[in-house]
């Protein structure tokens, strides 16, 4: 039987406390289909820090274990906590993150500046269009209205460069 000797108090570094407590059943059914069972725990139990007790799933690993897999992951975790508070605490972060909404908000303008711009192109090709219709015809008209195709494309492959470099 597990017995909870806690006083309310948890100590994670200490193998023997009671760090979490999730017991489960898992119902199965064999190939044969005979009915059978895993039972399983999640946390730490008081004397069991290697070996899981009697019919239990075994332990996946040891979270006590110094060199094992939680240890090691947890130094590494402590590590990039750290790192993060440093980067945090660093007196350069509001500059550059000042730095980073200007270039942003610039970056944002000349997109504004270039749509519009592509909208004004947009529109002299359709009155070129527009007037070609009724005053040219075969071979101008054909070379008119494929040069107006080729500067439609070179604006779309611009727009789409500049949002690219927005990401």
């Amino acid at each position: 039987p597990v017995t909870d000797n806690s006083n309310g108090a948890v100590d994670p570094t200490d193998p023997e406390g009671p760090i979490g407590k999730m017991f489960g059943v898992l119902v199965v059914l064999s190939p044969e289909g005979k009915p059978g069972y895993y039972k399983g725990y999640s946390g730490t139990l008081p004397g069991e820090t290697t070996s899981s007790p009697d019919g239990f799933v075994p332990l996946v690993y040891n979270r006590m274990d110094p060199d094992g897999f939680y240890k090691r992951g947890e130094s590494e975790l402590n590590e990039m906590s750290q790192n993060i508070r440093r980067m945090q605490a660093d007196p350069r972060r509001a500059e550059r993150k000042d730095h980073i909404k200007a270039v942003v908000n610039h970056h944002n303008k000349c997109l504004t500046a270039e749509r519009a711009q592509q909208k004004a192109r947009k529109k002299e090709r359709d009155r070129q269009r527009s007037e070609a219709a009724s005053t040219l015809e075969g071979d101008a008209l054909r070379t008119l209205m494929d040069r107006l195709v080729q500067e439609s494309n070179a604006d779309q492959r611009r727009r789409k460069a500049l949002k690219f470099r927005s990401r």
